[in-house]
C-alpha cells in the first residue's frame, strides 16, 4: 500500500511537470543583431557618436588652449627617456625628476582639464540616455508583441558567435557559439527577424 502510494505520488510529480513544460514556451532573440539592423535606432546612435565626437574634439581644443600639449609631448619624451635601458641611471633619474616636476607645475590646469572632460562626459552620457532610450523602449515592447502573437511566455537573449573550425587545408566550417548564460537555442524558437521586421515597418 505504501509503495503504491509513493508510486502514486510520483507520478501525480512527473505529471505536474510535464504539464508546466508543455505550458511554458520560451523564445530567443539575439539583441546585437537587432540593435544592428533596426533602421531608427541605428540613426540615433550616429547622432549619439557625432555629439561624442564633437565632446571630444571640445575637450582636444580645451587641453590646446591651456598649454597642455606640449606639457604632454615632453613628460612622454622624459618617461620614455627614463624607460630606456640604455639610459645611465644619472640621466634616467634626471629625466623622471623633470618630468614629475612638470606634472606638478601644471596641475592645476590638468585638474581643469579633468573636470571640463568630466562635464562633458556627463553631459554626453544624459543625451545618449535621452537619445537612445525611446528606441530601447521600442524594442521591448516589439518584443513582447511579438512574443505574444507566437505564444511565448518567455524570451531570453542570445549572442551567438560564429566561429570558423578548419576541416582540412582548404575549408572551413563555421559554426555558432553561444555566448553567456545560453549554451544552445534552436533556431525555431528565434524571434529576432519578426522583431526587427515590427520595428523597421513603423
Amino acid at each position: 500500500m505504501k509503495k503504491t502510494t509513493i508510486l502514486a505520488l510520483v507520478s501525480l510529480i512527473a505529471a505536474g511537470f510535464s504539464f508546466a513544460q508543455e505550458a511554458s514556451r520560451v523564445g530567443t532573440v539575439n539583441m546585437e543583431r537587432l540593435m544592428n539592423d533596426y533602421v531608427d535606432y541605428q540613426s540615433a546612435l550616429k547622432r549619439v557618436e557625432g555629439a561624442a565626437q564633437t565632446a571630444q574634439e571640445e575637450v582636444d581644443a580645451f587641453k590646446a588652449k591651456l598649454g597642455l600639449d606640449e606639457v604632454e609631448a615632453k613628460v612622454q619624451e622624459l618617461q620614455q627617456t627614463a624607460q630606456n635601458p640604455a639610459t645611465a641611471d644619472i640621466a634616467r633619474q634626471n629625466a623622471e625628476n623633470e618630468a614629475q616636476k612638470l606634472i606638478n607645475e601644471n596641475q592645476a590646469k590638468i585638474q581643469q582639464l579633468n573636470a571640463y572632460g568630466t562635464q562633458l562626459q556627463q553631459q554626453n552620457q544624459q543625451n545618449r540616455n535621452s537619445i537612445l532610450n525611446p528606441f530601447q523602449l521600442k524594442m521591448r515592447e516589439a518584443i513582447i508583441e511579438v512574443a505574444k502573437d507566437k505564444g511565448f511566455d518567455l524570451v531570453v537573449p542570445i549572442a551567438p558567435q560564429k566561429i570558423s573550425v578548419p576541416i582540412d587545408e582548404e575549408t572551413t566550417e563555421e559554426y555558432n557559439v553561444f555566448m553567456g548564460n545560453i549554451l544552445y537555442a534552436s533556431d525555431n524558437i528565434e524571434i529576432t527577424d519578426s522583431v526587427i521586421a515590427v520595428l523597421n515597418a513603423e
